[in-house]
């Protein structure tokens, strides 16, 4: 299994094992969301992933991000407590991953803003990861 694949499975593991987040979202939280799947709901979007060559280690810098839908009234305000409730679930935890080291998560960023569907706010939380091989 690749470090960013093992990453992304901790990351929906701990979403959907954390209190604050099934209270949002139950649990909606998807790799890739089935059609017509209820809101709001967290998937996961894009990754990558550097090579940090530190001395004598194998180290990987590895952004994920992450997807908050809702299509509530007040789908702002619904989407920004779940980036908040992910931010919570994620920020500087410890854990292990089935590949190498987790050494270090950090949320960078969270952001909501209106999608391109009517009616939908789309939420992002970014995710930096620092991973041994």
């Amino acid at each position: 299994m690749s470090l960013i694949a093992a990453l992304q499975k901790f990351v929906v593991a701990r979403l959907k094992a954390d209190a604050d987040v099934a209270d949002l979202v139950e649990a909606r939280v998807y790799d890739r969301p089935p059609a017509g799947v209820k809101m709001p709901f967290v998937s996961i979007g894009p990754s990558d992933e550097i090579p940090s060559d530190a001395a004598c280690l194998d180290l990987i810098d590895a952004t994920l991000q992450i997807d908050v839908w809702s299509d509530a009234q007040g789908g702002a305000v619904e989407a920004r407590k779940i980036c908040s409730a992910i931010k919570a679930a994620l920020h500087e935890v410890d854990g292990d991953i089935e590949a190498g080291k987790l050494l270090e998560i950090r949320v960078r960023q969270t952001r909501a803003f209106d999608d391109q569907n009517p009616g939908v706010t789309h939420g992002i939380v970014t995710i930096e990861a620092l991973l041994e091989e």
